[in-house]
């Protein structure tokens, strides 16, 4: 009984330093900002928005570097709207993504499959008109090459059928009329989260962007509410 309660301990102990070095990293690192000066004045636009849980890139869905329709089609989405001009890409957890809309769905089973990494991920999709730039969402511009790199990540990002394709997730779980899942490369874990892959693309595509975070809030205030140039 007494070696059981002292491994109990350690483990309590264990888990309450993890928490305690995850919590102080997450803070620091998110102050930290990387590629500072690298803030594009013109170029492709898109908008950083987050739904309060996931942080998503939203782009053009179609423009001459890259048109997204053509990788995530209308026609895997429950509304089929080709007029929606902008499509929203974020990637994580596939159960998360599936079962976690909001913080307020969030279930134990689906945390610890998530933190842990047993699960497989996904990219989540989404069509919509423009944002309105707010609390929740930014508005920028990437310089080409920038843009570039954020097509390369997203495309790594997307596990393809032997056509080349991405893999198409039918579901009833989809967030609204306009959404639509995709199998996704790479695993989620406390350390890799959805958010941390926008801030990681990115970092990868030289903007600016938090050294570290698993949340979207620091991600959007490095940017301003205005935008560039008083957008």
């Amino acid at each position: 009984m007494k070696r059981a309660l002292n491994v109990a301990g350690k483990i309590a102990l264990g888990l309450f330093l993890f928490l305690a070095i995850y919590t102080a990293a997450t803070f620091y690192l998110s102050l930290a900002t990387v590629n500072r000066k690298n803030v594009a004045t013109s170029g492709v636009p898109m908008y950083l928005l987050s739904n309060g849980a996931h942080l998503d890139l939203v782009v053009p869905a179609r423009h001459p570097m890259q048109d997204w329709t053509r990788i995530f089609p209308y026609q895997n989405t429950v509304g089929k709207d080709s007029s929606l001009p902008w499509i929203g890409i974020g990637w994580g957890d596939k159960g998360f993504y599936l079962n976690t809309p909001t913080w307020a769905d969030l279930k134990f089973s689906t945390a610890f499959k998530a933190a842990t990494g047993i699960s497989t991920t996904a990219v989540h999709a989404t069509y919509m008109q423009a944002p309105i730039p707010g609390e929740r969402a930014r508005f920028l511009y990437a310089s080409e090459a920038q843009y570039r790199k954020i097509i390369e990540r997203t495309m790594q990002s997307l596990e393809l059928d032997a056509n080349g394709r991405p893999k198409w997730i039918p579901t009833n779980a989809n967030y609204g009329p306009d959404d639509a899942f995709y199998e996704a490369t790479g695993t989620y874990s406390a350390f890799t989260t959805s958010n941390t892959w926008s801030n990681a693309t990115l970092k990868y595509a030289g903007m600016k962007a938090c050294l570290w975070t698993p949340l979207a809030q620091p991600v959007l205030d490095k940017y301003p509410l205005e935008g560039p140039a008083g957008k």
